[in-house]
């Protein structure tokens, strides 16, 4: 992912009630906040480059209109990502839509739409249908843009063609306003603005969420994670823990994240239930204890104060990714993505327990019945281990992605998610079908928990940044 430039240095975004604009609106102090910006003259015009904030200006709806000029960057080696910048509630929290010049007529992703939570860009995790295209874009010259926004979707017209250059059928801050402003990375330049609130453009009804009969959302939390990576159920205590990763944005540091507890009906949110932690990923929950897999360590929670009472050091690891706890015993398998290998926790200290080509890039972990089930991504596979014997057989295939969350759905069957957005039911005998995909709107079902009684289970959305519950019947 990348880290947007959106932090205006010190500058204030002015928000407003501002009316429409039909006249180009020039670059000038007196409309724009300029401090990241330079207004020049170029290809005949007065145009800016840089970062350009519009000032008194709430968008919401409505249509946002302007010409780019780009150099060939095919020919002298450069870059350039014209776009906007829009709804930008603060600067880290704003849909972004830009175009890759040098991509442009070569591949799929010439122009881009990508939300920016807490200041990252996830133009990485966004791509597909709904979020790049192909595109043809003409060098050395004035080309007009035509951005239509209207509710949770959005269309952008490049050039003199009719027919959008990209269609957004789900723009990830949902029903929101703000700022708008002009972003030129690299040797792009900016002339003709001007915008139009209120003019809600028609568009046809979007793809629905792929679910089978039976599968419904039951809740969904706002977009107030950073990513959301695992969730646990605490049946004694009746809720919901979920680790909060943040190793997108190295400068705000490890032992600066925390998990989050729920009520499981998701009204009650306590977001800093647990500080101080290094990019937890796997969640466990054993009696009173609540075991959290960081960057290095295992860490023990005490569930009724609250806090850290030890670390227990994983040897060696590369990417230490989830976490299970044996009921009977006690004892605590975690997973390593990065090495093909399961360590276990015996109450004392961490060990290496499992390693070989039988489980490429461990994830998803859970014990049933002397059994610890793994998801393996290397393979594409589920897999069961014996835990007294540690042999390995296959459980079910369920193709390409990265295979997260594991847990039983209270009729002996597995529930199995891919991180990109499928969820699976594999039956004991082996057959796989897949009953949620969530993949039509690009939103993740990361490291998920399962409340047996009223059948719901609650994903992480990971780079969507909230929590979403579906109900299982």
């Amino acid at each position: 992912m990348k880290k947007i430039l959106l932090i205006v240095l010190g500058a204030a975004i002015w928000l407003g009630s501002a009316s429409a604009q039909k006249a180009f609106i020039p670059f000038d102090a007196g409309h724009w906040n300029l401090g990241n910006a330079r207004v020049v003259e170029q290809a005949g015009r007065q145009a800016v480059t840089g970062l350009a904030v519009l000032k008194d200006v709430d968008f919401e709806d409505g249509v946002i209109e302007f010409n780019v000029w780009a150099p060939d960057v095919r020919l002298t080696g450069g870059r350039a990502y014209p776009g906007v910048i829009f709804r930008m509630q603060s600067p880290e929290q704003a849909e972004r839509l830009y175009i890759r010049p040098h991509r442009a007529g070569l591949y799929a992703d010439a122009i881009q739409y990508t939300p920016v939570f807490n200041g990252v860009a996830g133009w990485q995790l966004y791509s597909g249908a709904g979020f790049t295209n192909t595109l043809q874009f003409p060098f050395n010259v004035w080309v007009p843009v035509r951005i239509e926004v209207a509710g949770r979707r959005a269309r952008v017209f490049v050039g003199k063609s009719g027919a959008p250059a990209l269609v957004v059928d789900d723009l990830k801050h949902g029903l929101s306003k703000g700022a708008i402003a002009l972003y030129g990375e690299g040797a792009a330049f900016f002339s003709n603005f001007r915008y139009e609130l209120g003019k809600i453009p028609e568009f046809p009804p979007p793809p629905p969420v792929d679910a089978v009969p039976g599968v419904s959302e039951a809740w969904r939390t706002p977009r107030v994670f950073r990513m959301p990576e695992s969730a646990a159920y605490d049946p004694v205590r009746n809720s919901i823990y979920v680790s909060i990763y943040d190793a997108t944005t190295p400068s705000r540091g490890q032992g600066r994240q925390t998990i989050v507890r729920l009520s499981p009906d998701g009204r009650s949110v306590e977001p800093a239930w647990i500080t101080g932690l290094n990019n937890p990923t796997g969640l466990a929950v054993h009696g009173d204890r609540l075991y959290a897999v960081e960057r290095a360590a295992l860490a023990e929670i005490d569930i009724p104060s609250g806090k850290v009472i030890a670390r227990h050091a994983l040897p060696a690891p590369v990417f230490p990714n989830d976490a299970a706890a044996d009921p009977v015993s006690g004892h605590v398998f975690i997973s390593d993505s990065g090495k093909n290998t399961i360590y276990r926790f015996d109450g004392a200290k961490v060990e290496p327990w499992l390693t070989g080509a039988d489980i490429p890039q461990p994830n998803g972990l859970l014990v049933h019945g002397g059994l610890l089930i793994v998801g393996t991504t290397g393979d594409g596979a589920l897999k069961a281990v014996d835990i007294a014997t540690k042999s390995v057989s296959l459980l079910a295939r369920l193709g390409t992605g990265i295979v997260d969350g594991v847990a039983l759905d209270g009729d002996g069957n597995y529930l199995v998610s891919h991180n990109q957005g499928r969820l699976f039911r594999v039956m004991p005998s082996g057959v796989v079908t897949k009953i949620l995909d969530t993949t039509t709107v690009q939103m993740n079902l990361a490291d998920f928990t399962v409340i047996p009684g009223p059948s719901l289970l609650v994903a992480p959305t990971y780079a969507d940044g909230r929590v979403v519950a579906f109900t299982l019947k």
